[in-house]
């Protein structure tokens, strides 16, 4: 289990504010609901950036490269994980036309996608994501 604000922090992304972690934290929770998705929506997102961060992706700390215009150090991270929650939410509306059963069909493939992925890097996830 990773320690998210220990990631957070040693990536220098709180040097502009030391309460960047939790209000961005707070934000892609907010945003999710927002949007109607489950809290494991968020949860999600979150544990795959964080996990990349900590197996050493840098996100940049001083210009957010979505133009924006928020340069601060926490900002690109955050955005990173807004952009993964907007990509759920296109894909649901997507889904939406579809019948209940092809919509979970297709959660489920992007979930095995990603568990894939985490074997991959040699990381087993045990209970529930965080």
């Amino acid at each position: 289990m990773i320690n998210y604000r220990e990631v957070w922090v040693k990536g220098g992304y709180n040097k502009d504010n030391k309460d960047y972690f939790d209000n961005s934290i707070m934000a892609v929770k907010k945003r999710a609901e927002q949007n109607g998705l489950p809290e494991d929506a968020a949860a999600d997102v979150i544990h795959q950036v964080m996990l990349e961060v900590a197996d050493g992706r840098q996100y940049p700390l001083d210009k957010c490269p979505c133009g924006c215009g928020i340069d601060k150090s926490g900002t690109a991270i955050t955005h990173e994980m807004f952009s993964r929650l907007d990509k759920m939410i296109e894909g649901i509306k997507k889904l939406e036309s579809d019948s209940f059963e092809k919509r979970l069909m297709g959660m489920r493939e992007e979930y095995d996608k990603q568990d894939t992925i985490f074997k991959k890097l040699g990381r087993k996830l045990k209970g529930k994501r965080k």
